[in-house]
């Protein structure tokens, strides 16, 4: 029978984490597992709170991780894990009873490396109709992977899995890394999880969806709204320069060390936002282009003055 780990990186989200863990206390019978909780040097109460769980149960364990950073604490967690099925969630999740059993079986049925999960939006009552319309496209900064309820071998166009929903078989680990602490919460950049998936995917292994693994997800009020969308595909444009090697080119011309092409695209977005202003659709997806340019323009101009810098 396999054993699964369920490993939680947490920081700082006591209360949230409680009722993560009480739902995935819940998961119904025919899985055997345990549930690691990696604390990435929280200040709150997050300790006694996994210790209450863990009085009753000896299925959950802390770990204290006092290097900051998300994929600190992952590594730390897979380093522990005593299955040889490693499950990763969030810390704000709430899982479905029967989350682990879907999860598992598309593991068995299927003899799949890696299986990425269904997650579904919780929206509070604050929530802007204009989002909940675009929700699909806000995929990203607003966390939802949805992809139907049925079980599917992962193929492009489809996203990348999630970090709050996504699991891999131990031995993936030993042969294509851990994941990669310069990205990720606790960084500049974003992408833990999709650098994971990709380099997963580079190494030929074989991954799949899985519909009826579910997880919802809350959407934080934080969230909703444009100064938090801009902070976020900014984050993004920074993390695709980051993961490409040739983003930076010597061969284009560039203009106070920001590609001129990308001067353009951001001018003729900026156009595009007021063009679009009563056009919902029209206007996010300039507005999510536009800072997406500014993030990898913000990116290439940082790189060339260190190796200018350097140079000197």
């Amino acid at each position: 029978m396999h054993m699964v780990s369920v490993i939680i990186a947490t920081y700082n989200r006591a209360p949230r984490l409680q009722k993560a863990l009480e739902s995935i206390m819940c998961q119904q019978a025919g899985v055997v597992f345990e549930i690691l909780v990696i604390d990435n040097h929280s200040t709150d109460h997050t300790k006694s709170v996994v210790a209450e769980f863990a009085k009753t149960s000896d299925l959950v364990h802390y770990v204290f991780e006092p290097q900051k950073g998300k994929c600190f604490a992952l590594n730390t967690g897979i380093g522990r894990a005593k299955g040889d099925i490693i499950v990763f969630t969030d810390d704000d999740i709430v899982a479905t009873p029967t989350w682990l059993n879907a999860c598992l079986r598309c593991f068995e049925t299927t003899d799949c490396d890696g299986v990425g999960g269904r997650i579904l939006p919780q929206y509070p009552n604050s929530t802007p109709r204009w989002l909940v319309d675009n929700i699909q496209l806000l995929a990203g900064p607003i966390i939802i992977y949805d992809y139907g309820k049925e079980t599917k071998k992962y193929q492009k166009p489809m996203y990348e899995f999630l970090g709050a929903n996504f699991a891999f078989r131990k031995h993936v680990f030993g042969k294509i890394g851990l994941f990669n602490t310069s990205i990720g919460p606790g960084t500049p950049s974003m992408g833990d999880d999709t650098e994971f998936v990709s380099r997963a995917l580079k190494a030929g292994l074989t991954l799949y969806y899985c519909g009826e693994a579910v997880v919802w997800h809350p959407i934080e009020p934080n969230r909703m709204n444009l100064k938090y969308l801009a902070w976020w595909y900014m984050t993004l444009g920074r993390y695709r320069v980051i993961s490409d090697p040739e983003a930076v080119l010597a061969d284009i011309k560039y203009i106070f060390n920001c590609p001129l092409y990308l001067i353009r695209l951001i001018a003729l977005q900026i156009l595009g936002i007021v063009r679009y202003a009563f056009n919902q659709r029209k206007f996010l997806e300039n507005w999510m282009q536009l800072f997406i340019n500014c993030g990898r323009a913000a990116e290439i101009r940082q790189i060339r003055f260190k190796a200018r810098k350097q140079g000197h």
